[in-house]
């Protein structure tokens, strides 16, 4: 069972799911801090260490993934760079009010973060 669990298909097959089992679960509960990346994240490597599977080797196995994601990280920034005078003045006016925190620039920070309001 091992050479299964430290395999190619194995490593691609299990992060897409655990990805898409969080993004449903954020989506039931409705709540951002269930961020599908962020757990995704917390439950492999806590399946890896558990295992004691090479993380060196999961990450060798997933390079396709990484291959995918570059091009998509970096188009996220187009986004940003087009509202960075609004970000500006968020960033500003949470300098002079002396909270530093980026929670105190988002325009919903006095309701909770869901899918409803945001």
């Amino acid at each position: 069972m091992r050479p299964i669990l430290e395999g190619e298909v194995f490593a691609i097959a299990f992060t897409c799911i655990v990805f898409y089992a969080m993004q449903r679960l954020q989506k039931r509960t409705n709540l951002l801090i269930l961020n599908p990346i962020l757990t995704s994240i917390v439950i492999i490597v806590t399946f890896l260490s558990l295992l004691r599977i090479d993380i060196a080797g999961y990450q060798e196995h997933t390079q396709i993934i990484t291959f995918f994601l570059k091009p998509a990280v970096v188009a996220l920034g187009v986004p940003l760079y087009l509202q960075l005078e609004k970000i500006k003045k968020l960033a500003q006016a949470g300098n002079e009010s002396k909270c530093f925190f980026v929670y105190a620039l988002h325009p919903f920070m006095n309701s909770p973060f869901n899918f409803n309001n945001y």
